[in-house]
């Protein structure tokens, strides 16, 4: 059996692809497969060394191309029309040619899965047209896994997303689709995505997790609160200078230390460039500007006792989080954004408390609440974590990717 993971969003540790892909390529090997990983052209050393990631994306995930010279003689409604049209266009004819390069060295005669860990409507034409094109390739078949909503911005995206409604059509009307196997890591996005096709979207573990946390000297009179992941406005960073601010004008009777990852990756996020202003001025307050390498990120995260996640309900009505998962393995106590897929686990498992989204007076009380019911927090979070990790794990992973692909069972979680 051969694994080709082709990920155009590796590009360095920052963000969780990293980390997907590592789990995935390990589990492979030890089960005898041959893994060839696929990241872009910039790939850090890091993911060269570890993953053994072949530089080959000219492009990466987040790439927009240029308009072209002649739009611009185009009056202004009609090139907000063209350009994300054109741009979608760019990108899944740049794929499909990256993609046939890569098939060209399949044999027919060897199982193969080519799995794209992450793709949107500017994809998925381009993994259509793959498809089409591996006629020739009886035993190899694509896995496509979806992380992101269609409708990344409740109140002002129209759902039916357009642009997904036409890919799925391609997809609908190609004679190979059933090449196609689609996958997602949260019921709420295979759920959304029935409205494109009928196609089936088999519910995913997440398979990342980390190693037992560390198990620090008690100290019954402290507690750490952080913050991890990019600094961005989608996940209410700059919220968080007031919220701490209520926290610490409160006079709790347990000293708090804030510990914040506060690497801004977007120039243009300047709400949140100037929050991590603000915390690194305030007292108690320890912050990360830069990207974490893998150890760092693991010392971090069994450093802090409190995770907030403020994160707004556009993208994260239905989109899944990393940091969340990753807290959740290891027990720790978690404060949420009320009607995001993470507060939906909070409700059913507990092990954490909710916050009106974006509202940093409503985030400090609930940062308030967890300091104070934090003993019996913690204790729910550790019995979350047993229920969580006995879904969400690389062998249960393998076990309903495989099924799914092979003898196309569908599960939900």
């Amino acid at each position: 059996m051969k694994l080709i993971i082709a990920d155009h969003t590796l590009i360095n540790y920052q963000g969780h692809s990293f980390a997907y892909c590592d789990s995935i390529k390990t589990k492979a090997e030890n089960l005898g497969w041959k893994v060839i990983t696929l990241g872009t052209k910039k790939n850090s050393p890091e993911v060269q060394n570890k993953l053994g990631a072949i530089p080959y994306f000219k492009y990466n995930f987040f790439h927009t191309f240029p308009e072209p010279w002649f739009s611009k003689i185009l009056p202004i409604n009609f090139r907000n029309d063209y350009f994300p049209k054109w741009n979608a266009h760019q990108r899944n004819t740049n794929l499909f040619n990256e993609m046939k390069l890569i098939i060209e060295q399949c044999s027919p005669n060897e199982d193969t899965i080519l799995l794209f860990p992450n793709f949107t409507y500017n994809d998925l034409i381009g993994i259509v047209k793959t498809a089409d094109h591996i006629k020739q390739l009886p035993k190899l078949r694509i896995a496509a896994i979806q992380h992101f909503t269609s409708k990344p911005n409740l109140n002002s995206t129209y759902f039916p997303n357009p642009f997904y409604s036409r890919c799925f059509k391609v997809l609908d009307e190609s004679k190979y689709k059933n090449k196609i196997h689609f996958f997602t890591d949260s019921t709420e996005l295979a759920n959304e995505y029935k409205a494109y096709t009928s196609s089936p979207f088999t519910v995913l573990p997440i398979p990342h997790t980390l190693d037992a946390p560390v198990i620090y000297p008690e100290k019954p009179n402290s507690l750490i609160i952080g913050y991890m992941g990019d600094a961005r406005t989608n996940k209410g960073f700059h919220l968080l200078p007031e919220a701490f601010e209520i926290v610490k004008q409160s006079k709790r009777n347990r000293n708090v230390e804030f510990h914040i990852q506060s690497n801004v990756r977007n120039s243009n996020e300047w709400q949140a460039s100037q929050a991590a202003q603000i915390l690194g001025s305030m007292p108690n307050t320890k912050i990360y500007p830069n990207a974490l390498n893998e150890t760092e990120y693991q010392q971090l995260m069994n450093l802090i006792d409190i995770f907030v996640l403020p994160y707004t309900l556009d993208n994260y009505h239905s989109q899944t989080s990393g940091v969340f998962s990753e807290a959740r393995t290891l027990g720790k106590v978690t404060v949420a954004s009320r009607g995001t897929w993470m507060a939906h686990e909070i409700e059913k498992n507990k092990g954490g408390i909710l916050n009106n989204p974006e509202d940093p007076k409503s985030i400090g009380e609930a940062l308030i609440k967890a300091i104070d019911n934090y003993s019996e927090l913690k204790n729910e979070s550790a019995l979350a974590a047993k229920g969580w990790n006995n879904f969400h794990n690389i062998n249960n992973y393998f076990k309903i990717f495989v099924d799914s692909i092979f003898h196309h069972n569908t599960i939900h979680n």
